[in-house]
Formats: C-alpha cells, structure tokens, sequence
C-alpha cells in the first residue's frame, strides 16, 4: 500500500541525519554518546541486501532500527543477515578471521520501530529461536518491537524529541486520510 510506504521513506530519510540518529541511539540505549558511525546497508542492483538504518555507537554498540507499518514476524531473522554482513564490513584484514586473536566487534542492540494500524503492544521481543521451535542452545537474536504511534504513552517518544516529531507526522498524516484527504493533503 503506497500510504504504508510513505512512512518507511520518510523515517529512513529523516534519522539519515547524524544528530537526529545520535539522540535517538542515546536514548535507546541509555547513554550519552557524542559520536556515531552510520553504516547502513545500501542495497545495489545485484544485492538486495539492504536495511533501514544502522550505526555504531562510540565502537561500543552496533545498532540496526527498522521501521515497519506491519509486524514481520522474520525480522530476527533479517537481523541475523543484516549483522553479519555488517560485521563483515567492520573487519578491514580478512585474514584476520584465520588468526588466533579474537575479532572484538561493538555490541549489537535490533530494534523494530512499529506505526501501523493493527493493536501492538507498547513494546515486545521477538526470538530468532522462535524459529528453531524455540531452541535457543546454539544460536539466539533478539528484536525488541516498539510501538511509536503517535497518542501512546511510550516512554521512548519523551526521551527523543526527533521520534516524537516522527511520531506526531505520521500520525496527523493518518487522521487526515481517515478525514477522506489525500495523502498529499494530510
């Protein structure tokens, strides 16, 4: 659905933005950052392989955001995907991976930021093992869900002004098309 689309545009542009990304990984992970790297994904016409947003955090965090209208029960596994070919992409020797010392890489955090219409929790984990019918023994990826509509009491849009700001669009946006406006009205 094209209205859906708009807001997965619209975000991936607007926290394309260094500040607007620190203050929202700041108050995502609870810390006070000064700097970040964004190394989001860029799919190319031969490799599909792309995600919304993601940086790292002062070397210390390694974040993925998503942005989704619908909940997609496979983003831990998207996740999955996405962090080891950024992963890969941190390591500048190769080689590296055939020798004895260990590779440190910063801490990966996988967040899904929901604004459809269908009633979500104002937040929720999603489980990669859910996927091996809940075997968690040798692999596990945790996707904490929240719902950023705008209207609810989630603590996250008091904590980053520029979510909030999100937030608030969207959700004119989407009183002005249940008015009967058109998405370029709204």
């Amino acid at each position: 659905d094209y209205n859906k689309r708009y807001r997965d545009t619209v975000f991936r542009n607007y926290f394309n933005d260094e500040a607007r990304l620190l203050s929202l990984c700041n108050a995502l992970l609870g810390t006070d950052a000064a700097a970040l790297k964004i190394n989001t994904l860029e799919g190319t016409f031969f490799d599909r392989q792309k995600n919304d947003i993601s940086c790292v955090v002062e070397n210390n965090f390694l974040v993925l955001i998503e942005h989704q209208s619908t909940i997609n029960e496979n983003m831990p596994f998207r996740c999955l995907s996405y962090v080891a070919e950024l992963m890969n992409n941190l390591i500048e020797d190769k080689d590296k991976l055939y020798h004895k010392a260990l590779i440190r890489f910063p801490a990966p955090r996988f967040y899904v930021f929901y604004d459809g219409d269908a009633k979500e929790p104002l937040k929720r984990e999603m489980w990669l093992s859910d996927s091996f019918n809940g075997d968690n023994s040798a692999l596990e990826l945790v996707v904490t869900a929240l719902n950023i509509n705008f209207g609810l009491e989630q603590p996250l849009l008091a904590k980053c002004k520029y979510l909030r700001e999100y937030s608030t669009l969207v959700g004119k946006v989407k009183e002005g098309l249940r008015a009967g406006l058109t998405r370029k009205e709204a």
